[in-house]
């Protein structure tokens, strides 16, 4: 499944905070950047009705992508040292 079909499910499901992380790590150690997967989730809020709730649910996982968190709620792969 691609990111935008992965995170248009979730969204429609309305999953968890939990399961849009698992999604986010998934996708950033198959390589797409965090960048690519903020905007995706740009994309999602502006063309789909959220109630506020669950928008802040997906801001609260952007705000871990960008690092805008503690860092133990940062969303990061760790790379080889």
């Amino acid at each position: 499944m691609n990111m935008h079909r992965s995170l248009l499910v979730a969204v429609e499901q309305s999953a968890g905070e939990k399961v849009l992380r698992e999604i986010c790590l998934s996708l950033l150690r198959s390589g797409v950047s965090a960048n690519s997967i903020l905007d995706e989730f740009e994309l999602l809020r502006t063309t789909h009705s959220l109630e506020d709730e669950y928008e802040d649910t997906i801001l609260d996982v952007m705000d871990s992508l960008c690092g805008w968190c503690s860092p133990k709620h940062a969303l990061v792969v760790p790379t080889a040292a």
